[in-house]
Parts: structure tokens; sequence; C-alpha cells
């Protein structure tokens, strides 16, 4: 057997082989991000929604159960965007700079509540120490 030859054998690649690997994969990530089978409720909500005229569409986007509903959808919407775009975001120096800031305005009114409850404890108990014969209003306002 020729030497060059043998080695070619070695080389081969079963294109046959990895394109069977390749829908196996494709197929796998198809049934893993294909949603549940419901049925189109945006659909079913457009055709409840025709024929209504702009009135009877006010009235019902006045309906309390109607405008819970599209708060609580409306989160879930934000959320999943977010969730969807957040490796753009912090790859945006603007994006990263503000959530910084608002990170760090976080922290500042945390420390700030902090401080209130610490305030308010000492308060009560120099209260409860000091001044138990009156009551906490007065001790309020006397202060």
């Amino acid at each position: 057997m020729d030497p060059l030859l043998s080695n070619l054998q070695h080389n081969y690649i079963n294109y046959d082989d990895k394109l069977e690997d390749l829908y196996r994969k494709k197929k796998a990530l198809e049934s893993t991000s294909r949603p549940p089978n419901y049925p189109n409720i945006f659909n079913e909500i457009e055709r409840e929604f025709e024929g209504l005229t702009e009135e009877q569409k006010v009235n019902v986007y006045s309906d309390p159960e109607y405008q819970k509903c599209a708060v609580l959808f409306t989160e879930i919407v934000q959320a999943e965007l977010l969730n969807f775009i957040k490796p753009r975001l912090l790859q945006n120096e603007n994006a990263v700079k503000l959530l910084e800031d608002q990170r760090d305005s976080v922290r500042l009114v945390k420390k700030q509540l902090n401080s209130e409850n610490e305030k308010r404890l000492a308060d009560f108990k120099d209260y409860t120490e000091n001044y138990s014969h009156m009551t906490y209003a007065e001790y309020l306002n006397n202060k």
C-alpha cells in the first residue's frame, strides 16, 4: 500500500456523519427554544378589538381588570427584553455609566435610610430609658 494514500484515509472526514450530527443539534436547539403550543392569544385579543368603536375601546382600556393585566404584562415584557439585551448593554459605555450612576444612587438612598433608622432607634431607646413617663408623641414634640 502506498504510504501517501494511506495518510489520506486517516484524514478522511465523513461529511454524512457530520451533517447528521448538525441536524441533531439543530433539532435539539429548536425543541428547547420553541414556545409551548399555546394558541396565538395575541391574534385572539386583536380579533376581540375588531369592530369596536373608539369609545368602546376606551371603555375596555379603562376597565380595572384590563388595566391590571396590561400593567403586569408590560412588566413581564420589560423583564424579558432586559434579560435579552443585557449582554449588549454591558458592552455599551453609556449604558454602563448610567447603570453605575443608578447603582450609586441606590447605595446613597440605602445609606440615608439606614441612617434614619438608626436615628429612630436611638430616639426610641432614649425615650424608653429616660422619658417613659410621657407619650412617645410628646417626646418627639419636645425633642
